[in-house]
């Protein structure tokens, strides 16, 4: 494919990238039961980011164009530079020429006058010998003053003939030299001029050529600028994106806070204008066995006091105990933060479970030991797969995932329980609310032994 066709078809695809792009705006999720909320701004930043990924391809290419093009008008000018260096020499040679042709010339005019001149001599040679050869010889020598002078005569005119008539053919012979070489320097400066007009019409050509190439450059480089200024608006949307996902999180967990302010005094939440609403018959139980809400064993012998440490920074927004909605019991607690806040391992174990735990999410279980105890750590609604597997030990303050909201969850937050041996029995992390040997029993994180908060 030739270079022209290369940029056309290149030029057409990268039109299509620069499209106008419409960004949207953040699609309203309901908070109650929005588990996904947070994958609609992760999917407009996969969108950008992969409009980003194809335009770094695209510069990639043209940066590669960009140098052809350099690398071929740098061989047009060192061509063009080559031939005006010729051109230069054959003006040079062709002035040179034209002056020894000038010279030439002069010396065959001189000559001209020269031969003309020793004709006329010989002419005059002529007239004097047959002026002579009309007198007898005996009258020559009686019309001289002496024989000598007689003899004389007769010898000047014999040898003056010859001297001219010598000194003619010497000038007719130097004249056709001069004539056949003034020939040669007419030919060659007929094949210099030629060799001019050659390569002034080379030259013209590159011109051309170097022309055609700096108006591709400077398309391409029109069109670099084009791409980076378009990267630029994107990384800018990504940046707005962030800050958008950030402060809706940050509106979810005031408004977490706001709910579980308003069940802590009996009252009903609204999510659609965050209004709460006191009946004026008095509250719901918050926590404890009140009401007959029972989700806790009691059962801590064999277990040190004050093992764990904190699973993640924040605010609990839900604590544990007796609630107005559900089966009517928190098996554990809520703690809130920001979306990706690092959640770690409460104390040493090994990992009993990782990965989709239905209403969990994306959850972990790791079970740790005291002797002949054994008590199970619960991590719900992970942001991501965890980053650890089932069978690996883990120690305390290890990091085993990052906050989210995935599965059954009202917005981003960690839920976290703790679980007795009744967990083997059962294969369930969920506690029931109620004492019976098919359930599994779980701890309250916050009182009694483990004293978290």
């Amino acid at each position: 494919m030739s270079l022209r066709r290369k940029i056309f078809v290149f030029i057409l695809s990268v039109t299509l990238v620069l499209l106008p792009v419409s960004y949207g705006s953040l699609v309203q999720v309901d908070t109650v039961g929005g588990s996904d909320w947070e994958s609609e701004y992760a999917q407009r930043k996969s969108e950008l980011q992969d409009k980003i990924d194809r335009i770094n391809g695209e510069l990639g290419q043209i940066g590669g164009t960009i140098g052809e093009l350099n690398d071929k008008k740098g061989t047009l000018l060192e061509e063009k530079t080559g031939i005006e260096d010729q051109i230069k020499k054959t003006d040079n040679l062709i002035t040179d020429i034209k002056l020894s042709i000038s010279q030439i010339e002069w010396q065959i005019g001189q000559n001209q006058d020269k031969v003309v001149m020793l004709t006329e001599q010989i002419k005059e040679v002529f007239r004097e010998i047959q002026k002579y050869e009309n007198v007898s010889q005996l009258e020559l020598i009686l019309s001289s003053e002496n024989l000598g002078q007689a003899i004389s005569r007769l010898h000047n005119l014999s040898t003056f003939e010859m001297e001219v008539n010598g000194l003619r053919k010497q000038t007719e012979a130097m004249l056709k030299e001069l004539e056949e070489n003034k020939e040669i320097l007419d030919s060659t400066k007929d094949s210099l001029e030629e060799t001019r007009f050659l390569s002034q019409s080379k030259k013209g050509e590159l011109d051309v050529l170097l022309e055609q190439t700096e108006g591709d450059e400077a398309k391409y480089q029109t069109l670099l600028a084009s791409l980076k200024l378009e990267q630029d608006k994107f990384q800018a949307n990504i940046v707005k994106i962030d800050k958008e996902k950030q402060a809706e999180a940050e509106r979810r967990i005031a408004q977490e806070k706001k709910r579980s302010d308003c069940e802590a005094k009996g009252g009903s939440f609204d999510y659609s204008d965050n209004s709460c609403e006191i009946s004026s018959g008095g509250g719901g139980n918050s926590g404890g066995n009140a009401g007959g809400c029972v989700n806790e064993t009691m059962n801590y012998s064999g277990i040190p006091r004050n093992t764990f440490t904190e699973p993640v920074n924040g605010y609990i927004t839900q604590g544990f105990g007796c609630v107005d909605w559900g089966n009517g019991a928190h098996d554990g607690i809520d703690i809130a933060n920001g979306y990706g806040t690092i959640i770690k391992a409460v104390g040493n174990g090994t990992v009993d479970t990782a990965g989709w735990l239905g209403g969990y999410g994306y959850a972990v279980i790791i079970k740790h030991t005291f002797g002949t105890r054994r008590v199970y750590s619960i991590y719900g609604h992970m942001k991501t797969p965890p980053p650890v597997k089932r069978g690996q030990t883990v120690v305390q303050g290890q990091t085993i995932g990052y906050m989210g909201s995935t599965g059954y969850s009202t917005g981003v937050h960690l839920h976290f329980a703790i679980a007795d041996e009744s967990y083997e029995l059962t294969g369930s992390p969920n506690c029931n609310p109620r004492y019976g040997t098919s359930y599994t029993y779980c701890f309250n994180p916050v009182g009694g032994l483990f004293e978290l908060w």
